[in-house]
């Protein structure tokens, strides 16, 4: 089973020298199986952020391929494959077969069976049961940890899944999911299509929400901005926490900035930026929200000058 926690294989062992970082020997050893613990945070994050960047990556590589879905993806394995399939590129569920995996750098503070890198440094931690089982029946000779089934201890460390390392021997590439999400999204949103949302957002009928919970995270935020922003004013921030259950839309609802909406638009600005996918329209409209919100406190001793940094001048084009 590709449990995160899965046993970890002796080639994977002696390549990263984990001998003497595997802490969770785990209940069912086919079922749980290992954790590897880092006290130091830099080791623990350079390990994990093992993974193609943007710089290199080229769809045509990938295309008529097999991938394996890393656990942790904020997207739902059902969305996964939808993507991919508009990619030409097959699922599988067992990563011998895969040609590259679909990675992500997702962190929990929560030890979890969906998920391969937990950060507990300085996390306060139920380390009793899970999934009503004990988990934690052994530890590193090293640290003074007893596990308890009531206890909560002070865990200062990190780990990851015995999977990731497994994975990382097999000498495949590890694609970052948002390398795909640019790639697929297949609404442009449009005034019609934001009127029909607004409706259906209002509705009282169940099933008109759950219509929105289908197209939500299709939508290509990197078009027609100042209806998608129009989007948010008329109905979708005020509603921005009803998609709590739906992984899919929760994860759009994040990306998209709808839970900075009227707030920071400064900080809308800088993730589109960053991310390539600020249009001029989509800035012009933002950046003048973010004007009227400029202050200088304490200031009225004297003369100021505000001006536009160069990265962002392209966009007043």
């Amino acid at each position: 089973m590709n449990t995160p926690y899965q046993i970890l294989t002796e080639e994977a062992i002696d390549k990263f020298n984990l001998e003497d970082k595997i802490w969770l020997n785990g209940y069912k050893p086919d079922y749980i199986g290992n954790l590897v613990a880092f006290h130091n945070k830099d080791e623990f994050d350079s390990l994990r952020e093992f993974q193609i960047n943007k710089d290199s990556f080229d769809i045509n590589n990938y295309k008529k391929k097999k991938a394996y879905i890393i656990p942790g993806s904020e997207r739902t394995q059902t969305r996964i494959k939808d993507m991919m399939d508009e990619l030409d590129i097959r699922i599988v569920k067992d990563y011998k077969k895969a040609d590259f995996f679909i990675s992500n750098d997702n962190v929990n503070t929560n030890l979890s069976k969906n998920n391969l890198f937990f950060n507990l440094f300085g996390q306060y931690k139920h380390v009793g049961k899970w999934e009503d089982k004990f988990i934690i029946n052994s530890y590193e000779s090293n640290i003074s940890l007893v596990a308890s089934d009531s206890g909560i201890r002070n865990l200062s460390y990190a780990y990851i899944g015995g999977l990731y390392f497994n994975l990382r021997v097999t000498g495949k590439e590890f694609v970052p999911l948002y390398h795909f999400n640019n790639l697929c999204q297949d609404v442009v949103l449009d005034d019609d299509m934001k009127d029909y949302l607004i409706g259906m957002l209002n509705s009282k009928n169940p099933d008109d929400f759950s219509v929105v919970k289908k197209i939500l995270p299709k939508i290509d935020i990197s078009k027609n901005q100042m209806i998608l922003f129009s989007l948010f004013d008329e109905g979708l921030y005020q509603r921005r926490y009803s998609f709590e259950r739906d992984k899919d839309c929760k994860n759009w609802i994040k990306e998209s900035g709808v839970l900075s909406w009227g707030r920071e638009p400064s900080s809308i600005i800088e993730d589109y930026h960053n991310r390539g996918v600020l249009t001029n329209e989509g800035f012009k409209y933002l950046e003048l929200q973010n004007r009227e919100r400029v202050a200088i406190y304490n200031g009225c001793l004297y003369n100021f000058k505000v001006s536009l940094k160069e990265e962002y001048k392209k966009y007043l084009k």
